[in-house]
């Protein structure tokens, strides 16, 4: 049974929904609004970033079991943040890691297993998008015009 996680900015909380059904399965409450949310690898692990006052925020990991027709929390673990979150991202290796893109301009990569940010990375602007590759895994072949060869514009007399 695959699930759809919802975030619900208005009920504080995410729904999580079989999609040919659309039946809620189970609800998980969050501190705040929630701005993002993704499952880990492993397919049973849940991480939401919310907006939990101003200028504050939350990250969240539940470890859910599937019971039945139900889920069952087994382990729930939050992480304040020192800032408003916008988007996240899961670790793909496996470890109960997310990086968590803040308004702040910063990503904060949180570790659910120690409880804390283990990384702050202080950016320019806020991030507009979070994703976290993992080195081990192919990803998507580069265009053959990256920086080391950027791309020659020639134009004929004509301007054409």
């Amino acid at each position: 049974m695959g699930l759809v996680a919802l975030a619900d900015a208005e009920a504080n909380a995410i729904h999580l929904v079989e999609p040919a059904t659309h039946r809620l399965v189970a609800q998980l409450s969050v501190n705040g609004s929630p701005r993002d949310v993704a499952f880990l690898p492993d397919g049973h692990t849940l991480v939401a970033a919310s907006a939990a006052a101003e200028g504050v925020g939350e990250a969240r990991m539940w470890s859910l079991k599937a019971k039945r027709h139900n889920l069952k929390v087994r382990k729930e673990r939050q992480v304040p943040l020192a800032g408003t979150p916008l988007q996240l991202a899961v670790s793909p290796t496996g470890l109960r890691r997310a990086a968590i893109g803040l308004e702040a301009a910063r990503i904060d990569v949180v570790d659910f297993a120690e409880k804390a940010v283990i990384v702050s990375i202080d950016l320019p602007a806020p991030p507009r998008d979070v994703v976290w590759c993992d080195e081990h895994r192919p990803g998507p072949i580069m265009p053959e015009w990256t920086d080391t060869t950027p791309p020659e514009l020639t134009l004929d007399s004509a301007g054409q």
